[in-house]
């Protein structure tokens, strides 16, 4: 089962959260270097981890100074960096 912090950085549906724990213990079940593996490989493929994929993804160039100097900027809604819209990807590629 899931602790608390790790559930509080799932902002997804009930749905999404029960697919993510399932797939974790999926996961847990192989040997380490196998699933950081396929992870990796996983994340490699979704997301675009060059740095102008990360400025376009995350919107880096479109200044939100006032909204993420009050209350911080993480575990909020409404930052690029908050949304779970690849979980489904990432499910799909780790099974």
């Amino acid at each position: 089962m899931m602790d608390s912090q790790e559930n509080a950085l799932i902002q997804g549906t009930p749905e999404e959260e029960k697919k993510v724990e399932e797939t974790a213990q999926e996961v847990k079940q192989e040997a380490p270097a196998e699933a950081v593996e396929k992870i990796e490989a996983a994340v490699e493929k979704i997301f675009d981890c060059t740095p102008a994929g990360i400025i376009k993804t995350l919107k880096l160039k479109q200044p939100i100074y006032r909204k993420t100097a009050s209350y911080g900027h993480f575990g909020r809604t409404g930052f690029p960096w908050e949304e779970t819209d690849k979980v489904e990807q990432l499910l799909a590629e780790i099974k």
